[in-house]
Protein backbone atom coordinates (compact mmCIF):
# COMPACT_ATOMS: atom_id res chain seq x y z
CA UNK A 1 0.00 0.00 0.00
CA UNK A 2 2.82 2.35 1.04
CA UNK A 3 4.39 1.30 -2.35
CA UNK A 4 1.57 2.33 -4.31
CA UNK A 5 0.97 5.23 -2.56
CA UNK A 6 4.33 6.58 -3.22
CA UNK A 7 3.99 6.30 -6.59
CA UNK A 8 0.97 8.45 -6.49
CA UNK A 9 2.76 11.37 -5.69
CA UNK A 10 5.45 10.58 -7.68
CA UNK A 11 3.13 10.87 -10.75
CA UNK A 12 1.84 14.37 -9.68
CA UNK A 13 5.37 16.21 -9.45
CA UNK A 14 4.36 19.50 -11.09
CA UNK A 15 5.90 22.22 -12.12
CA UNK A 16 3.39 24.64 -10.64
CA UNK A 17 4.53 27.00 -7.45
CA UNK A 18 4.11 26.19 -4.05
CA UNK A 19 0.73 27.94 -3.23
CA UNK A 20 1.12 27.89 0.32
CA UNK A 21 0.61 31.23 1.71
CA UNK A 22 3.46 33.72 3.23
CA UNK A 23 3.40 34.02 6.97
CA UNK A 24 3.46 36.81 8.93
CA UNK A 25 5.27 37.56 12.23
CA UNK A 26 2.57 36.89 14.03
CA UNK A 27 2.15 33.06 12.64
CA UNK A 28 1.94 30.81 16.16
CA UNK A 29 4.42 28.46 15.79
CA UNK A 30 3.81 24.90 15.97
CA UNK A 31 3.54 22.94 19.08
CA UNK A 32 6.40 21.40 20.15
CA UNK A 33 7.62 19.49 22.67
CA UNK A 34 10.72 21.95 23.84
CA UNK A 35 13.18 19.57 22.09
CA UNK A 36 16.54 19.43 23.70
CA UNK A 37 19.99 18.32 21.56
CA UNK A 38 21.94 19.85 19.18
CA UNK A 39 22.28 19.44 15.08
CA UNK A 40 25.51 20.24 13.45
CA UNK A 41 24.59 21.42 9.70
CA UNK A 42 26.94 22.11 7.06
CA UNK A 43 27.34 22.78 3.68
CA UNK A 44 26.01 25.21 -0.06
CA UNK A 45 26.23 28.65 0.79
CA UNK A 46 23.57 29.32 -1.18
CA UNK A 47 21.50 27.33 1.39
CA UNK A 48 22.88 28.19 5.02
CA UNK A 49 20.74 31.79 5.31
CA UNK A 50 17.95 29.97 4.76
CA UNK A 51 18.45 27.44 7.12
CA UNK A 52 19.86 29.01 9.25
CA UNK A 53 17.09 31.75 9.94
CA UNK A 54 14.99 28.07 10.14
CA UNK A 55 17.45 26.95 13.13
CA UNK A 56 16.80 31.28 14.81
CA UNK A 57 12.84 30.27 14.52
CA UNK A 58 13.10 26.66 15.94
CA UNK A 59 14.32 27.74 18.95
CA UNK A 60 12.09 30.10 19.71
CA UNK A 61 9.66 27.24 20.64
CA UNK A 62 12.93 25.01 21.47
CA UNK A 63 15.27 27.00 23.15
CA UNK A 64 17.36 24.13 24.88
CA UNK A 65 17.77 23.15 21.15
CA UNK A 66 21.21 23.85 19.51
CA UNK A 67 21.97 24.48 16.19
CA UNK A 68 25.28 25.06 14.25
CA UNK A 69 24.68 26.63 10.98
CA UNK A 70 28.24 26.13 8.85
CA UNK A 71 28.59 27.14 5.00
CA UNK A 72 31.25 25.49 3.77
CA UNK A 73 30.53 24.23 0.26
CA UNK A 74 28.14 20.75 -0.04
CA UNK A 75 31.15 18.03 -1.51
CA UNK A 76 33.12 18.78 1.80
CA UNK A 77 29.97 18.55 3.66
CA UNK A 78 28.55 15.25 2.01
CA UNK A 79 31.63 13.63 3.00
CA UNK A 80 31.54 15.01 6.81
CA UNK A 81 27.74 13.68 6.76
CA UNK A 82 29.34 10.38 5.21
CA UNK A 83 32.15 10.60 8.80
CA UNK A 84 29.06 11.21 10.97
CA UNK A 85 30.81 14.80 11.81
CA UNK A 86 27.59 16.62 10.67
CA UNK A 87 24.16 15.59 11.80
CA UNK A 88 22.72 17.17 8.39
CA UNK A 89 24.36 18.42 4.84
CA UNK A 90 22.71 21.45 2.77
CA UNK A 91 23.52 20.37 -0.49
CA UNK A 92 22.75 22.76 -3.71
CA UNK A 93 22.92 20.57 -6.53
CA UNK A 94 20.57 17.19 -7.36
CA UNK A 95 22.07 13.97 -5.72
CA UNK A 96 24.09 11.24 -8.06
CA UNK A 97 22.04 7.79 -8.54
CA UNK A 98 24.69 6.80 -5.40
CA UNK A 99 24.26 9.06 -3.27
CA UNK A 100 20.30 9.00 -3.74
CA UNK A 101 20.57 5.08 -2.81
CA UNK A 102 23.15 6.19 0.10
CA UNK A 103 21.33 8.80 1.40
CA UNK A 104 18.08 10.50 2.19
CA UNK A 105 17.47 13.88 0.54
CA UNK A 106 14.86 16.35 0.72
CA UNK A 107 14.12 19.16 -1.19
CA UNK A 108 13.10 22.66 0.83
CA UNK A 109 13.63 25.47 -1.51
CA UNK A 110 14.37 26.50 -4.61
CA UNK A 111 16.97 29.04 -6.47
CA UNK A 112 18.28 30.15 -9.85
CA UNK A 113 21.79 31.37 -10.73
CA UNK A 114 22.60 34.83 -12.78
CA UNK A 115 25.79 36.03 -14.51
CA UNK A 116 26.75 39.67 -13.04
CA UNK A 117 28.86 42.21 -14.62
CA UNK A 118 29.95 45.35 -12.68
CA UNK A 119 27.62 48.39 -13.71
CA UNK A 120 30.64 50.40 -14.46
CA UNK A 121 31.66 48.30 -17.10
CA UNK A 122 32.93 50.82 -20.26
CA UNK A 123 30.89 49.13 -22.78
CA UNK A 124 28.06 48.30 -20.67
CA UNK A 125 25.06 50.12 -22.83
CA UNK A 126 26.58 47.58 -25.37
CA UNK A 127 26.65 44.57 -23.72
CA UNK A 128 23.23 44.64 -22.54
CA UNK A 129 21.79 45.29 -26.12
CA UNK A 130 24.14 42.27 -27.34
CA UNK A 131 24.78 40.12 -24.48
CA UNK A 132 27.08 37.42 -24.45
CA UNK A 133 26.32 33.78 -26.27
CA UNK A 134 27.05 30.50 -24.70
CA UNK A 135 29.99 30.16 -27.16
CA UNK A 136 31.21 33.14 -25.68
CA UNK A 137 30.77 31.76 -22.51
CA UNK A 138 32.43 28.90 -23.03
CA UNK A 139 35.45 30.30 -24.22
CA UNK A 140 35.45 33.01 -21.55
CA UNK A 141 35.06 30.48 -18.80
CA UNK A 142 37.20 27.62 -19.83
CA UNK A 143 40.19 29.96 -20.94
CA UNK A 144 40.54 28.87 -24.35
CA UNK A 145 40.32 31.82 -25.75
CA UNK A 146 40.65 35.24 -23.87
CA UNK A 147 37.50 37.98 -24.69
CA UNK A 148 37.11 40.86 -24.79
CA UNK A 149 34.66 43.51 -23.73
CA UNK A 150 35.54 45.43 -26.63
CA UNK A 151 34.10 43.27 -29.05
CA UNK A 152 31.13 44.89 -28.60
CA UNK A 153 31.74 48.43 -29.88
CA UNK A 154 35.21 47.30 -32.14
CA UNK A 155 37.13 49.93 -31.66
CA UNK A 156 39.77 51.25 -29.03
CA UNK A 157 42.32 49.35 -26.57
CA UNK A 158 40.99 45.77 -25.88
CA UNK A 159 39.65 44.98 -22.58
CA UNK A 160 40.25 41.24 -21.09
CA UNK A 161 36.99 40.11 -19.51
CA UNK A 162 38.19 38.98 -15.96
CA UNK A 163 36.33 36.04 -15.24
CA UNK A 164 35.73 34.61 -11.57
CA UNK A 165 34.75 31.57 -10.59
CA UNK A 166 33.90 29.46 -7.33
CA UNK A 167 37.27 28.05 -5.47
CA UNK A 168 34.87 25.02 -3.72
CA UNK A 169 32.84 23.18 -5.24
CA UNK A 170 29.34 25.05 -5.26
CA UNK A 171 26.08 24.08 -7.09
CA UNK A 172 26.07 27.69 -8.60
CA UNK A 173 29.37 26.36 -10.54
CA UNK A 174 28.14 22.84 -11.25
CA UNK A 175 24.51 24.43 -12.78
CA UNK A 176 26.65 26.76 -14.97
CA UNK A 177 28.87 24.31 -16.17
CA UNK A 178 26.09 21.70 -17.07
CA UNK A 179 24.07 25.10 -19.23
CA UNK A 180 27.65 25.44 -21.05
CA UNK A 181 28.13 22.03 -21.30
CA UNK A 182 31.54 22.12 -19.41
CA UNK A 183 32.63 20.23 -16.38
CA UNK A 184 32.99 22.67 -13.59
CA UNK A 185 36.51 21.21 -12.78
CA UNK A 186 37.34 22.87 -16.97
CA UNK A 187 36.16 26.31 -15.46
CA UNK A 188 39.61 28.98 -15.52
CA UNK A 189 39.52 31.89 -13.63
CA UNK A 190 40.17 33.90 -10.76
CA UNK A 191 39.03 32.17 -7.72
CA UNK A 192 36.78 33.57 -5.09
CA UNK A 193 34.89 31.38 -2.11
CA UNK A 194 31.19 32.02 -1.63
CA UNK A 195 28.75 33.99 -2.75
CA UNK A 196 29.87 37.30 -0.91
CA UNK A 197 33.77 36.82 -2.14
CA UNK A 198 31.75 36.50 -6.02
CA UNK A 199 29.80 39.75 -5.80
CA UNK A 200 32.80 41.90 -3.82
CA UNK A 201 34.68 40.91 -6.32
CA UNK A 202 32.62 41.92 -9.45
CA UNK A 203 31.76 44.96 -7.30
CA UNK A 204 35.68 46.34 -6.94
CA UNK A 205 36.21 44.97 -11.20
CA UNK A 206 34.53 47.02 -13.89
CA UNK A 207 35.88 44.48 -16.29
CA UNK A 208 34.87 41.26 -14.23
CA UNK A 209 32.15 38.91 -15.14
CA UNK A 210 30.73 36.10 -12.54
CA UNK A 211 27.70 34.25 -11.33
CA UNK A 212 25.64 34.14 -7.94
CA UNK A 213 22.71 32.77 -6.88
CA UNK A 214 19.74 35.43 -7.52
CA UNK A 215 18.95 36.07 -3.89
CA UNK A 216 22.29 37.29 -3.45
CA UNK A 217 21.94 39.30 -6.18
CA UNK A 218 19.43 41.44 -5.10
CA UNK A 219 18.70 43.87 -2.05
CA UNK A 220 15.37 42.41 -0.30
CA UNK A 221 14.26 44.99 0.85
CA UNK A 222 13.72 46.86 -1.89
CA UNK A 223 13.82 43.71 -4.29
CA UNK A 224 15.51 45.78 -6.92
CA UNK A 225 18.91 44.60 -8.18
CA UNK A 226 22.07 45.68 -6.53
CA UNK A 227 22.59 49.15 -7.96
CA UNK A 228 26.41 48.12 -8.43
CA UNK A 229 25.44 44.95 -10.46
CA UNK A 230 24.41 44.33 -13.72
CA UNK A 231 22.75 40.99 -15.34
CA UNK A 232 24.53 39.43 -18.20
CA UNK A 233 21.87 39.21 -20.90
CA UNK A 234 22.54 35.38 -22.90
CA UNK A 235 21.76 36.03 -26.85
CA UNK A 236 20.19 32.58 -26.79
CA UNK A 237 19.55 32.16 -30.42
CA UNK A 238 22.84 34.27 -31.31
CA UNK A 239 21.46 36.60 -33.27
CA UNK A 240 23.42 39.78 -32.15
CA UNK A 241 20.98 41.28 -30.01
CA UNK A 242 18.85 40.79 -26.97
CA UNK A 243 14.88 40.51 -27.84
CA UNK A 244 11.96 40.61 -24.79
CA UNK A 245 12.05 37.07 -23.97
CA UNK A 246 15.62 37.33 -23.61
CA UNK A 247 15.55 39.83 -21.18
CA UNK A 248 16.49 39.35 -17.35
CA UNK A 249 14.41 40.42 -14.99
CA UNK A 250 15.61 43.62 -12.46
CA UNK A 251 12.72 42.98 -9.88
CA UNK A 252 13.03 40.21 -7.51
CA UNK A 253 9.56 39.44 -7.33
CA UNK A 254 9.44 39.24 -11.25
CA UNK A 255 12.70 37.06 -11.22
CA UNK A 256 11.11 34.00 -8.47
CA UNK A 257 8.62 34.43 -10.82
CA UNK A 258 10.19 33.43 -13.80
CA UNK A 259 11.64 30.74 -12.16
CA UNK A 260 8.92 29.54 -10.62
CA UNK A 261 7.14 29.57 -13.99
CA UNK A 262 9.97 28.27 -16.26
CA UNK A 263 10.63 31.31 -18.20
CA UNK A 264 13.98 31.73 -17.25
CA UNK A 265 16.22 29.08 -18.92
CA UNK A 266 15.48 25.53 -16.51
CA UNK A 267 18.88 24.96 -16.51
CA UNK A 268 19.90 27.65 -14.30
CA UNK A 269 17.40 26.92 -11.91
CA UNK A 270 17.85 24.51 -9.56
CA UNK A 271 16.41 22.75 -5.97
CA UNK A 272 18.27 23.08 -2.90
CA UNK A 273 18.31 20.23 -0.30
CA UNK A 274 18.48 18.82 3.26
CA UNK A 275 20.68 15.81 3.16
CA UNK A 276 20.61 12.80 6.23
CA UNK A 277 22.36 9.81 5.82
CA UNK A 278 19.43 8.05 7.14
CA UNK A 279 15.91 9.10 7.20
CA UNK A 280 16.07 10.43 10.60
CA UNK A 281 15.04 8.54 13.21
CA UNK A 282 15.40 11.12 16.41
CA UNK A 283 12.80 13.20 17.70
CA UNK A 284 15.16 16.31 17.09
CA UNK A 285 16.52 15.74 13.77
CA UNK A 286 13.07 14.67 12.07
CA UNK A 287 11.10 17.80 14.06
CA UNK A 288 13.50 20.31 12.66
CA UNK A 289 13.18 18.72 8.83
CA UNK A 290 9.52 18.62 9.54
CA UNK A 291 9.39 22.35 10.28
CA UNK A 292 11.55 23.41 7.34
CA UNK A 293 8.80 21.82 5.16
CA UNK A 294 6.26 24.08 6.92
CA UNK A 295 6.65 26.63 9.32
CA UNK A 296 10.15 27.72 7.59
CA UNK A 297 8.60 28.14 4.00
CA UNK A 298 7.12 31.56 5.28
CA UNK A 299 10.96 32.91 5.33
CA UNK A 300 11.40 30.98 1.54
CA UNK A 301 10.04 34.37 -0.72
CA UNK A 302 11.32 36.96 1.73
CA UNK A 303 15.06 35.56 1.52
CA UNK A 304 14.88 35.66 -2.08
CA UNK A 305 14.76 31.63 -2.54
CA UNK A 306 11.85 30.52 -4.77
CA UNK A 307 9.31 27.80 -3.35
CA UNK A 308 9.31 24.69 -4.52
CA UNK A 309 6.09 23.03 -6.18
CA UNK A 310 3.26 22.13 -3.94
CA UNK A 311 3.21 18.73 -4.88
CA UNK A 312 7.04 18.03 -4.27
CA UNK A 313 6.57 20.10 -1.17
CA UNK A 314 3.91 17.31 -0.09
CA UNK A 315 5.81 14.68 -1.26
CA UNK A 316 8.61 15.47 1.16
CA UNK A 317 6.54 15.72 4.46
CA UNK A 318 5.32 12.21 3.45
CA UNK A 319 8.94 11.08 3.05
CA UNK A 320 9.03 12.23 6.77
CA UNK A 321 6.19 10.23 8.31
Amino acid sequence: MRLFILSIFLLILTISCNRIPTLDSNTPEPDQKNLQGSLKIAGAYALAPFIQSCADSFRLANPYAVFRVTATGHDSAMISLESGDIDLAMISRKLGPKEEHDFFAIAVAKTGIVMIFNSKNPVRNEILSHGLTINDLQNAFSGEDVLFWDKFIKRGKNKPVNVYIRKEQSGAAEVLADFLFMDPNDFRGIPVSGENEMIAAIQKDSLGLGFCNINDAFDLKSKERLAFLEFLPLDLNMNGTIEDREQICTNLDDFQNSICHNTYPVKLSRNLYLVAKNKPSDTLTLSFMEFVLTTGQKFILPMGYSEISESLLNYNRFLLD
